[in-house]
């Protein structure tokens, strides 16, 4: 199976097309070049511009990632979502600076941004304070600079809620850094980590009780009730396997080793079904737990493939294979290809695609 092929879902995430139109023209770009980036992906503004246009959400990554390395500036995604307000997101963005408190601003932001983007999660822990942002389809790469632009985005309505001057407590990136580490550590005001877990940032326990002074309660009622009416909208259909591909992800679920998987029993009660209702829905499909994990584990190595420059046997040791071979194996039965071959592939993709095109840049 080829990389492509690995595309072919049940339906395709998407976008709203205004989050990339607004990242094109925070860049600085000529309406020429940013007709040229779209054309990477086979896309027009025209259509693009219409306020209810979506793109496939995987041509947004691909755009931002390529854009940012056209451009010579690894971290673009940090670097825009501190120049986009809140209307980026629409009614939840002003819904945020008008709650009452940041714990119940973060709360309804996080429950309403999936609309934003369709495989996705953003998540607001209260216990143990924290923003998570998590794209649970592994598949969907590059992936770095949304990962930068989302959580910076977050901060950037924080900061309008509380003040410029706010800090969290810590954020943290699955991807290695790319770009002074400085630049992090100012952009955000705190220690940043790399190469973690998850994409995350800490929030103060304190901080969570903290108002805006200038909430507008009549306003959030307002916009309370039309994101309401809005989630009522008829939405795509998720396939089952996808559904259990993304509670992998969110949930951290272990699928270390080829013999190793998580519990069914587990993916069903999160689900609220039963064990033989999922195993239906999966035959259905044409699809079992089996090949998902597989699928999962082997697309977490094409990322880390393309995003660092851990040796093929450290990544197959981070998924729980035991050799090289056996990895190898298995990369290559949903691929198509060996790990080696799809790393050199993907670096002279990179490097075909710096030299192709040469940007014009209006000076800001």
């Amino acid at each position: 199976m080829s990389s492509d092929t690995a595309m072919d879902f049940h339906h395709i995430p998407t976008i709203q097309a205004h989050v990339l139109m607004r990242i094109l023209a925070a860049s600085n770009l000529s309406e020429r070049d940013q007709e040229m980036v779209l054309g990477w992906e086979h896309l027009e503004s025209r259509a693009l511009r219409e306020i209810d246009s979506h793109i496939p959400l995987i041509s947004y990554l691909r755009i931002f990632d390529r854009l940012a390395d056209q451009l010579g500036r690894p971290q673009l995604g940090l670097q825009l979502s501190h120049e986009i307000g809140p209307d980026l997101v629409g009614a939840i963005g002003y819904l945020f600076l008008n709650l009452p408190t940041l714990a119940k601003a973060l709360s309804a932001y996080s429950d309403s941004v999936f609309s934003i983007q369709g495989v996705t999660e953003l998540r607001f822990a209260h216990d143990e304070p924290s923003v998570t942002y998590t794209i649970t389809d592994e598949r969907m790469q590059p992936r770095r600079q949304d990962v930068e632009f989302s959580l910076g985005h977050v901060l950037t309505l924080i900061r309008r809620y509380l003040g410029v001057h706010y800090a969290p407590q810590e954020v943290h990136f699955e991807h290695p850094r790319r770009g002074p580490l400085t630049n992090y550590d100012e952009a955000f005001g705190c220690p940043v980590y790399f190469e973690q877990p998850r994409n995350a940032m800490l929030i103060r326990h304190e901080d969570l009780l903290r108002t805006n002074p200038a909430a507008d309660a009549g306003l959030a009622t307002i916009l309370t009730h039309y994101l309401r009416l809005v989630d009522h909208r008829d939405q795509k259909p998720m396939s089952w396997a996808d559904r259990i591909s993304g509670l992998l992800a969110i949930e951290t679920v272990s699928v270390e080793g080829e013999t190793s998987l998580p519990k069914l029993e587990n993916i069903a009660a999160r689900l609220g079904m039963s064990v033989h209702a999922l195993q239906r829905r999966l035959r259905s499909e044409g699809t079992s737990l089996r090949a998902i994990a597989r699928a999962k584990r082997i697309a977490m190595a094409c990322r880390q493939l393309s995003e660092t420059d851990l040796s093929v046997l450290e990544v197959a040791q981070s998924l729980g294979y035991s050799e090289t071979a056996s990895f190898s194996r298995a990369f290559r039965s949903v691929t198509g290809i060996s790990p080696v071959n799809y790393r050199n592939r993907q670096r002279a993709l990179i490097a075909t695609s710096g030299l192709s095109e040469q940007m014009h840049l209006i000076d800001g």
